[in-house]
């Protein structure tokens, strides 16, 4: 694909190894704080959504691969797992009449989203495995005008399939798309991710991805390991055109493109990302991210098409 540590897209990384130091657009000025307990939130969500009629819940894979199909977002429990996470989400508090998620981009776990996928492909010494898992699960929807139902929580629906595989190398095609649970027959926000990752030694894999869907809502995708360490793919901003009406279909706008080298030590934790030879510490690569606004000065939140 591209070249390691080249990122493209609207919201893209494009000063390295400094990252801006004005980060005063990282979250808008009306977000709302993060929640205090995100196991608690999680746990909310996974009991609404049993009780919840099923909407095209599903994980698919090829004859050929070994995927796991779960109904809550997988995780990296262990030294190997490399979690690669997609999040749509609206940045604003309040947009076309429902709740947004109040907030930035991050790779905090506990940031709510519209719709939160991942997929989690292992490492071992001799290489990639063949089993990988896949999931999603939505955050809580909520409206701020009288309707009918006020509150729900929608069922996303993740498709996976591991289309290329040898011990050194991966390649995998995601689909995550999620709908409002508020609104009758509400089209999906759709993501489509072509991730490659190709292991360049014991301590390095590059990671070349491309991701495309609706434009909207925002989006953003990160790396994370077993120990809580993450680091960014790509994020999607919000432009003044974009709105809700660019739902219904599946465009297949270009959002997020690059490649990433990530650097491991020897028990599998992501020490930061290596651009040009050189070590940058998983802070700073990720500050360059959530120092990018959301959405540019003219985007309004509150417009409807």
């Amino acid at each position: 694909m591209s070249d390691p540590g080249a990122i493209t897209g609207r919201a893209a990384a494009r000063s390295l190894p400094t990252p801006p130091t004005d980060r005063t657009e990282t979250t808008p000025a009306d977000a709302t704080p993060a929640p205090s307990s995100p196991d608690r939130e999680i746990d909310r969500v996974a009991d609404l959504q049993a009780r919840a009629r099923p909407r095209r819940t599903s994980v698919h894979s090829r004859p050929s691969t070994a995927l796991q199909a779960i109904r809550d977002t997988p995780h990296a429990r262990s030294p190997g797992d490399l979690e690669i996470r997609v999040r749509s989400f609206h940045f604003a508090r309040e947009f076309s009449g429902f709740h947004g998620d109040g907030r930035g981009f991050s790779t905090r776990p506990e940031d709510t989203s519209r719709v939160n996928s991942s997929v989690v492909v292992h490492e071992g010494d001799a290489g990639f495995d063949k089993d990988i898992a896949a999931g999603g699960f939505s955050n809580a929807s909520r409206s701020v005008v009288p309707m009918p139902i006020s509150e729900g929580v929608g069922l996303p629906h993740v498709d996976a399939a591991l289309t290329e595989y040898a011990r050194d190398h991966v390649r995998v095609q995601v689909h995550a798309a999620g709908a409002n649970p508020l609104v009758l027959a509400s089209p999906d926000a759709d993501v489509h991710g072509d991730i490659s990752m190709t292991r360049l030694d014991a301590h390095r894999v590059q990671v070349d991805f491309r991701f495309e869907g609706d434009a909207f809502p925002n989006a953003e995708a990160f790396v994370r390991d077993h120990a809580g360490n993450a680091v960014f793919l790509g994020v999607h901003a919000l432009m003044t055109e974009h709105s809700i009406a660019d739902l219904p279909g599946d465009p297949r706008v270009p959002m997020m493109t690059g490649s990433v080298v990530i650097r491991k030590d020897a028990e599998g934790v992501i020490e930061g990302v290596e651009l040009n030879g050189e070590l940058i510490s998983c802070d700073e690569w990720n500050a360059v991210f959530t120092a990018q606004s959301p959405g540019n000065a003219d985007y309004r939140p509150d417009r409807v098409p």
